[in-house]
């Protein structure tokens, strides 16, 4: 069932229990799926839902279509582990927010689809998780011979793999001591503000995601580099925070139109999902995209394409 009270469309609180069913395991590689007709009873929701909810799936490369048959699950979404593994490795998130695990936010999703097709092309095993505490490291599987660590795990937790000798590879975060991956959120952010500038805006709105984040700092830091390098006061422009959900981008435009006596002519939020319920909470206001007021997002996520307009967003490439 999907939840009507809150703003994220239909198509993608679909797709993103679809997305975990299916990284969960609970749908196998090579599975047929219900039928279109059988999952808009699920949900709750028309076929038309569903059709969009499956393409991006598709376009994720989790599913495919078969004309005549129906929509089947990719054999690398297959979670049953292999007999001729050499090893096992651990893709690790930080606990759920709002109730949603971290795996089904679609930038996390495609991460993890990337990752395990690697490790599968080179004979090993992608388990999934989430750490809250040091404890729950004793959960992990006993053959895991590294670990992946995603977005904002707590440091504590990293340094107890560091001190167990356990290989592993931040990313999207830093750690003293690891190998840590960061696409370039600083350089990325000023780029796309000073693509906004070229425009001709002036009065430019900032959404960011959750403090404390290493990506919300970069991004924000890129967002004021690029004012501050155009003579703009940054301390000026209407800022909210966000929670990179669709419904935190959705109530922190609300609140940027609530408070603000001059509304921005552009919008940038820390990521795509913001960016998206920032859209969302204009429509709503009946305020015109792009002609009143322009969006970019951050990511690239393919649910930019089913905007109208489509969402300008900054590109990753994952």
């Amino acid at each position: 069932m999907v939840d009507r009270e809150i703003k994220t469309p239909l198509y993608i609180q679909v797709y993103n229990a679809l997305l975990e069913t299916i990284t969960m395991g609970r749908h196998k590689g090579g599975e047929i799926l219900p039928s279109e007709k059988d999952m808009a009873l699920t949900y709750n929701v028309d076929r038309q839902t569903i059709r969009r909810s499956l393409e991006l799936l598709v376009t994720d490369g989790l599913v495919e279509k078969r004309a005549g048959v129906g929509s089947f699950v990719r054999e690398h979404g297959k979670r049953v582990k292999p007999a001729d593994v050499t090893g096992t490795f651990a893709f690790v998130l930080p606990g759920a927010k709002g109730g949603m695990e971290r795996i089904a936010e679609p930038f996390n999703a495609k991460l993890f689809s990337e990752v395990e097709k690697q490790c599968r092309r080179e004979s090993f095993y992608l388990t999934y998780t989430t750490l809250n505490t040091v404890a729950d490291l004793d959960r992990l599987p006993g053959d895991v011979i590294g670990i992946f660590s995603v977005s904002h795990v707590d440091d504590a937790i990293v340094a107890e793999i560091v001190g167990r000798s356990i290989p592993v590879v931040v990313i999207n975060n830093y750690h003293p001591g690891c190998i840590s991956i960061l696409e370039d959120s600083l350089g990325g952010a000023e780029a796309g503000v000073n693509h906004l500038l070229t425009l001709g805006h002036r009065r430019i709105g900032y959404i960011g995601g959750i403090q404390g984040y290493v990506t919300s700092s970069d991004r924000f830091t890129g967002y004021v580099r690029s004012l501050i390098n155009t003579g703009l006061d940054w301390q000026n422009m209407p800022i909210q925070t966000g929670d990179w959900t669709f419904n935190g981008g959705y109530k922190a435009m609300q609140e940027i139109l609530r408070t603000c006596d001059e509304p921005p002519t552009s919008v940038f939020a820390a990521n795509d999902m913001m960016a998206l319920g920032a859209m969302d909470a204009v429509r709503n206001e009946g305020i015109s995209i792009p002609r009143e007021m322009s969006f970019l997002g951050f990511d690239d996520l393919d649910q930019c394409r089913y905007t109208q307009p489509t969402l300008s967003t900054i590109g990753v490439d994952i």
